[in-house]
């Protein structure tokens, strides 16, 4: 068995670099191990809920919920603060084609960044419930909403959207990306619901997907 080196409200945990992190909320502690088991404690540059965690370009990048304050470090253990272009909710964070993304929960913008230090806002197509991790891979961004609302938005530069409505009223969850293809349990529904997968072979003109009633959708 591992132990955490505080006894706070853990969160979200990344790997990247030969080093895990996790980091909690309403606290600036975070934590990193070499191998999962041995942990110490590293500090955030501020207090709070620090949802959103991801790695990628040799470093890992946290933001804060409901603010505008994200954080960088190359090691897990020294974090940089930096700040997004606007102050939001932000519950999730993620990485792909060399950049970090992370979405309003609750609005219509995209704050995007090569490097974690400096941050530039995407507009989405619309304002909804954006909470769930971007997933890319293929040449495609995929970003879910959560909640009911039923929505989808690709991207193929993370710089222009569209959005895609898949029907349904269960709660969209998560996509991977997965030899080739882009694969999610989108519609987790209520407790004891089988849930429905979309499966998506992207290219750089189109991506397939499953609609919640078997249907295909080919979105450009």
């Amino acid at each position: 068995a591992a132990t955490l080196p505080a006894s706070v409200a853990w969160y979200a945990v990344a790997y990247g670099g030969g080093v895990f992190v996790a980091t909690a909320s309403g606290t600036a502690t975070a934590a990193y191990s070499a191998d999962g088991i041995t942990w110490s404690s590293s500090t955030l540059p501020s207090s709070g809920n620090w949802y959103g965690l991801a790695y990628g370009n040799g470093r890992f990048v946290a933001v804060r919920d409901s603010s505008a304050a994200a954080a960088y470090s190359t090691d897990g253990v020294t974090w940089n603060a930096s700040t997004l272009p606007t102050s939001a909710k932000r519950l999730t964070a993620g990485f792909g084609n060399g950049l970090f993304l992370v979405p309003d929960e609750t609005g219509d913008t995209l704050a995007t960044s090569a490097d974690g230090a400096t941050w530039a806002s995407v507009t989405l197509p619309m304002a909804t419930t954006w909470r769930t991790p971007i997933t890319h891979g293929g040449g495609v961004f995929l970003l879910l909403t959560a909640g009911v609302t039923g929505y989808l938005a690709y991207s193929f530069d993370a710089a222009t959207w569209k959005t895609v409505y898949l029907g349904g009223t269960s709660d969209r969850i998560s996509s991977v990306y997965h030899k080739g293809r882009i694969i999610g349990p989108l519609f987790a529904g209520p407790p004891g619901a089988v849930p429905t997968f979309a499966v998506s072979t992207p290219s750089s003109t189109h991506v397939m997907l499953v609609g919640p009633t078997g249907y295909h959708v080919r979105v450009r």
